[in-house]
């Protein structure tokens, strides 16, 4: 067998076993970087050699180089199952994976204002959109879990959703609502047997707001990091983080700790005023 040949067995495989999402990824790198890389070759003679090789020319994208090295190691167990290649000798199995550097782009006050006053200004040519983007903003969650979150899954202050990217823990993920969430929610019409903004993505005035306001390099996914960071300077523990977050591991939230040293410093020198202040 040829490995473009394994592929397709192998996608076959991840579109029944898989979430839709996992089989899109794994989609995407076979039918991008391995079929054309290696899909001639034959199973068998796909060495380590010939992985690192290639692995070695994505050094400057470490997540993907590591991304595709996972695809890999799970195409060609898959293999080994099958019968393949023999048992225990899986080419990428002493891959070494590339550091990833962890994005921290939070937003500023003066680009929070900006952002602000636009989706203000969008609010009724655009409703769908600015709530949802409203919905990122007041309650980190992941724009994914916004864009599933149907009407029935609104429970009072709360969504329950039951199909998520944590669900291997067993629990629903709770997305917890403030007032303002609620509000926002309130203003939309209901779609019958949609979701609650009745769109996937606010892709498009995304990007029309950063164009018109100038702010560079931040992405919908940032909203998160940034409600994360007010969380902690308003004095919400990592824990409290966590599940706000809906982190299923507790590392997960510790990307955010180095956000704590800023809180600390900002607290100690105001306690250092205040101290100066009673000495005059």
């Amino acid at each position: 067998m040829k490995v473009d040949s394994l592929c397709d067995r192998f996608l076959q495989w991840a579109l029944s076993r898989k979430k839709p999402k996992t089989y899109k990824e794994y989609a995407r790198y076979v039918n991008q970087h391995i079929i054309p890389r290696f899909g001639k070759m034959h199973v068998s003679d796909v060495s380590a050699m010939d992985v690192e090789s290639y692995i070695s020319q994505l050094r400057a994208t470490p997540i993907l180089a590591n991304r595709l090295i996972s695809t890999l190691s799970k195409l060609f167990n898959m293999a080994e199952k099958w019968g393949f290649r023999p048992q225990g000798s899986n080419p990428t199995r002493h891959a070494e994976r590339y550091r990833e550097k962890a994005r921290k782009r939070y937003l500023s006050k003066e680009e929070a204002t900006k952002i602000m006053d636009r989706l203000t200004f969008y609010e009724k040519q655009r409703p769908q959109a600015v709530a949802f983007l409203w919905l990122l903003l007041y309650t980190g969650a992941r724009p994914a879990e916004i864009a599933q979150a149907r009407p029935e899954q609104l429970k009072g202050n709360r969504f329950e959703l039951e199909d998520h990217k944590t669900d291997r823990t067993g629990r629903d993920r709770i997305i917890y609502l403030p007032p303002q969430a609620v509000a926002v929610i309130s203003s939309l019409p209901r779609y019958q047997g949609g979701t609650i903004t009745g769109i996937k993505s606010p892709t498009r005035l995304w990007r029309t707001i950063l164009e018109e306001t100038g702010i560079t390099g931040l992405r919908m996914y940032d909203l998160r990091h940034n409600f994360a960071s007010v969380a902690l300077a308003s004095g919400s523990t990592l824990g409290e983080i966590g599940e706000l977050l809906g982190h299923s591991c507790p590392t997960s939230t510790k990307r955010y700790a180095h956000l704590i040293e800023d809180v600390a410093v900002a607290r100690a020198t105001k306690i250092a005023a205040y101290i100066d202040n009673m000495g005059r």
